[in-house]
């Protein structure tokens, strides 16, 4: 029998996977039963994500690791499939995708802390407060996100309102165009992070930033903080270590819609569930109200 209370619910992670069966991330301590091949005190692998609140009940749910599970699901015969956090989160809700990236943040910090940085000491996980700690010297290390901006540039051409987008060196294959992000810089606010990396990357200078929305994400360990910005003045001269192409697209010709074919006017936008796609689409959405009244 398992020794976990029948409140918990479990994620699966393998690497920059996790296991889903019948479009479900989180697994019951049965479905767990089921799976085991290893252990069945799951708890002592596991690592405590949040509280899922779902149909009048409140979950407790942790991830584990499949190979602490010893799972092999073809040998198994299951029908539990293996899906990329990036293919998950364009189709499940925020509230699943916050879960998701949130796993496997913890999972990245516990592999890159298992040793104190102070001493050398093996830590140990305190649930909790998620904590690594020292037994040896106490010396706590918590769980880091690294702020990121990313930024909207707008200007106004011939009366129409118009975004920036640019191409980066590994979008270049599928054509997907973007906004512009970066990391903010230690002694830097993320205003000055958005200015700057905006003018780093294609050489505008921009003002009047407005917040608009931020995200969890997990490449590696981020928080990404979504601004929209005007332009001030600068031709595009686009950074080639990073980019391949940047320029601005009319929000009035911009199709955001799930099945849009991509064309020179409106080119393919990031994936559904990204900071990216949902800033594009608030701004085009409220292109359309100013001009539809």
């Amino acid at each position: 029998m398992s020794q976990n209370p029948p409140n918990l619910r479990w994620l699966i992670n393998d690497g920059d996977n996790f296991a889903e069966q019948t479009d479900a991330v989180l697994f019951s301590p049965d479905d767990l039963e089921q799976l085991a091949a290893k252990t069945t005190d799951w708890q002592a692998y596991g690592l405590y994500v949040g509280d899922w609140a779902e149909q009048g009940q409140t979950w407790s749910v942790w991830v584990i690791r499949r190979a602490d599970l010893g799972l092999d699901f073809a040998a198994l015969g299951l029908a539990v499939s293996v899906t990329p956090l990036r293919d998950l989160i364009a189709r499940v809700g925020s509230d699943t995708a916050q879960l998701l990236t949130k796993a496997r943040q913890l999972l990245r910090w516990q592999d890159e802390h298992k040793f104190c940085s102070r001493c050398g000491t093996p830590t140990q996980t305190n649930h909790a407060s998620a904590a690594a700690i020292c037994p040896n010297c106490r010396y706590r290390q918590y769980p880091r996100i690294q702020p990121c901006t990313i930024t909207a540039v707008l200007r106004t051409i011939d009366g129409a309102p118009h975004i920036l987008l640019a191409q980066h060196h590994r979008a270049q294959q599928s054509g997907m165009y973007s906004l512009l992000a970066g990391f903010v810089e230690i002694g830097e606010t993320l205003e000055q992070c958005a200015v700057r990396e905006v003018h780093e990357e294609v050489g505008m200078t921009v003002a009047n930033l407005r917040y608009l929305t931020s995200q969890p994400w997990a490449y590696p360990s981020n928080l990404m903080v979504g601004f929209a910005a005007d332009f001030v003045s600068g031709d595009i001269v686009w950074d080639t270590r990073e980019l391949t192409d940047a320029r601005f697209f009319n929000l009035a010709t911009l199709n955001t819609q799930d099945d849009a074919i991509p064309t020179a006017d409106s080119p393919l936008l990031p994936v559904k569930g990204t900071i990216s796609r949902f800033i594009i689409e608030q701004l085009k959405q409220q292109f359309n109200q100013q001009f539809s009244q």
